[in-house]
């Protein structure tokens, strides 16, 4: 005979299957933007080749910001979730319906742009993150890690479309819900770095991690406090 709790634990996995449904997509075999801009070609290549702890906790942010992306369109629909890949040994645009496998799959960068918009005729990359410390971000400029993405994803619009965006915004969204404040989410521009000095930077992380998953080589750790923070091979890599 079923019982409440019987009920109860039904609900709860069928819910936590929805959010791994959510974030579940496989990035193993891929080069995204996320990866070549990453402080540390090493934890790239652990998180390619070995399963991540999968805690509720190591990926409870990440399902509230995809959740969030998704509810959130300030674009048109062809502008919205743009995604593009750019082949960096060819210097050539590749569809996102016909990307390499294999080994050539490391030649190319994936990147997906939650909204291109204009203002007053002046296009300007969107892009969302959910925080928890959203009072940080009143008297702060953006994050450096957010800034990286955001010329990352200039260079693929040029090498991609042609287009030419000087502009990028992280719209900072609060996490927390608290009685005793109201926090709105807070935008950050900044004008953007030339193409061809990110390009750089980016080709060069491409070419390290192709280097080390075609030759299964473990890249040179970059030590930071990235190292004890929050990366999720602190053990991994130091044993």
């Amino acid at each position: 005979m079923i019982t409440v709790k019987d009920i109860e634990n039904t609900i709860f996995a069928k819910f936590n299957q929805a959010i791994l449904d959510v974030v579940g997509s496989d990035r193993k075999k891929e080069l995204h933007v996320s990866d070549v801009i990453s402080p540390c070609m090493r934890k790239v290549f652990y998180d390619k080749n070995v399963e991540a702890d999968g805690s509720y906790e190591s990926i409870r942010s990440l399902y509230f910001g995809t959740a969030i992306h998704g509810a959130s369109k300030i674009a048109m629909d062809e502008k919205h979730e743009l995604k593009l890949a750019y082949d960096y040994v060819n210097n050539e645009s590749v569809p996102i319906d016909k990307l390499p496998m294999g080994d050539k799959a490391w030649d190319v960068i994936i990147g997906s742009i939650d909204d291109l918009i204009e203002v007053d005729g002046v296009p300007v990359i969107c892009d969302k993150k959910t925080t928890g410390s959203i009072s940080w971000y009143k008297t702060h400029n953006m994050h450096e890690a957010h800034s990286t993405q955001l010329n990352a994803y200039r260079v693929l619009l040029k090498k991609c479309k042609g287009l030419d965006v000087q502009y990028g915004s992280i719209i900072y969204i609060s996490n927390q819900v608290s009685k005793e404040s109201v926090d709105p989410p807070i935008v950050k521009v900044e004008k953007l770095k030339p193409v061809e000095e990110t390009l750089l930077k980016l080709i060069k992380n491409g070419e390290s991690i192709k280097h080390a998953m075609m030759n299964n080589e473990l890249p040179e750790r970059n030590i930071s406090d990235y190292c004890v923070r929050v990366c999720s091979h602190y053990r991994r890599c130091f044993a």
